[in-house]
C-alpha cells in the first residue's frame, strides 16, 4: 500500500538538504511514480534515470551554501519537479534545469527554499517530448551585411527564411530567428526584429520598477547580449503553442534570489522568461501522489517522445 504524500513529507521534513534526493524512501517513490508516468519506458530506464540525476542533484546540492540552506520539503518537490519533466541536472553547457534558491514568508517569519525551473533548452526537450512540436531548430542571429532573405509563403501566411550565409558577426545586429517543424510537418519561421527586443526590453523595465535588464545592453557596442537573444528567440518561438502550465509555477510569496541563481546554474540569465510566458492550453493532469508532489501544481502527461532534428548549422548555406 502506498504511503499517503502527507506521510512522505512528513519523512521529507526530517532529512538533511544534501540527502533528499539520495533518501531511500525518496528513491523508491521516484521510481514507482516515474515508471507509471512513463510507463513504455519501463522500471530499469526510471532506476537509471533515477540514478543519474539523484546524484548530479546531490552534487549541485553539496557545492551550494544557499542551496543547503533551502529546506528540505521545498529540495524534494525541486527535485519531483525535474522528474515528472523527465529533464536533466547535469549542470553542463546545454543545462535543462535550474535551481533557483530564495525566501518565502511563511506566518511572521521568512523560511528559504528553491525552486526547479527548466532552461530555455529543456523548454524546448519538453516540447519535443509532449509532442507539441516535432523539430526545433536553433536559434540564429543575423548581422548587417550578412546574406539574410526573407520570403511570404502564400500557403501559410507568415514570413520564411528563403536564404541565410552569416558573414561578419561584430556587426549590427538586425534579426534573430529560428525553424520549426509542426506534428502536421508544416515548417515554421519565427523572426524577430529589433522592434520586439525593445519592445521585450520595455515590459523589462515596466515589471522592474524603471530597471533595465542589463542583458539588454551588455553586447558589442552596447547592443543586446547575444545568447540573451538567442534563449529570449527560443522562448518568444513558442508563443501560440500549447505549453506545461506548470513549468512557471512557484510558491506564492517566493522572492528569487537571482545572484545566488547566477552562482549556481552555469547559463543562467536574470529573467529571461519575464514576458515569455504565456500558457495556452492545459491537459488533465495525473491522479496520484507523484503529481501531487510536483510543486502541488496541475501538469501534463507527456506524449511519446519525438526525435529532434540533426544539427542545422548548414542548413540556409545550400
Amino acid at each position: 500500500m502506498e504511503k499517503p504524500i502527507k506521510s512522505v513529507l512528513a519523512y521529507v521534513d526530517s532529512l538533511k538538504p544534501a540527502g533528499v534526493a539520495m533518501a531511500p524512501a525518496v528513491k523508491n517513490q521516484c521510481i514507482e511514480k516515474f515508471t507509471k508516468m512513463y510507463p513504455s519506458l519501463g522500471k530499469d530506464y526510471a532506476s537509471r534515470y533515477y540514478e543519474r540525476e539523484s546524484d548530479a542533484f546531490t552534487k549541485m546540492v553539496m557545492q551550494s551554501d544557499a542551496l543547503r540552506q533551502c529546506t528540505p520539503r521545498s529540495l524534494y518537490f525541486a527535485f519531483m519537479k525535474g522528474m515528472a519533466l523527465k529533464l536533466s541536472f547535469d549542470n553542463g553547457r546545454q543545462q535543462q534545469l535550474y535551481l533557483i534558491p530564495g525566501n518565502r514568508k511563511v506566518g511572521e517569519q521568512w523560511i528559504k527554499e528553491v525552486t526547479c525551473q527548466p532552461s530555455p533548452e529543456g523548454e524546448k526537450e519538453v516540447r519535443l517530448s509532449a509532442g507539441i512540436l516535432k523539430e526545433v531548430g536553433k536559434p540564429y542571429i543575423v548581422h548587417k551585411g550578412d546574406i539574410f532573405e526573407e520570403e511570404f509563403n502564400t500557403d501559410t501566411g507568415e514570413m520564411d527564411v528563403k536564404k541565410f550565409k552569416p558573414l561578419d558577426k561584430t556587426q549590427e545586429i538586425v534579426a534573430s530567428f529560428i525553424r520549426l517543424v509542426e506534428p502536421s510537418g508544416k515548417v515554421v519561421y519565427r523572426i524577430f526584429k529589433p522592434i520586439d527586443w525593445k519592445r521585450w526590453e520595455a515590459a523589462s523595465k515596466k515589471k522592474n520598477k524603471d530597471k533595465t535588464n542589463d542583458l539588454y545592453m551588455s553586447g558589442i557596442d552596447g547592443q543586446i547580449d547575444e545568447s540573451f537573444l538567442k534563449a529570449k528567440t527560443l522562448l518568444h518561438s513558442f508563443k501560440g503553442y500549447k505549453q506545461v502550465d506548470y513549468i512557471y509555477d512557484n510558491p506564492e510569496g517566493f522572492q528569487p534570489d537571482k545572484e545566488a541563481a547566477t552562482q549556481i546554474n552555469s547559463n543562467y540569465m536574470e529573467d529571461v522568461y519575464e514576458d515569455a510566458q504565456v500558457i495556452d492550453d492545459t491537459v488533465e493532469q495525473l491522479p496520484d501522489e507523484f503529481t501531487q508532489a510536483v510543486n502541488e501544481a496541475p501538469e501534463e502527461k507527456p506524449s511519446v517522445k519525438v526525435e529532434t532534428s540533426k544539427d542545422d548549422d548548414d542548413l540556409f548555406n545550400n
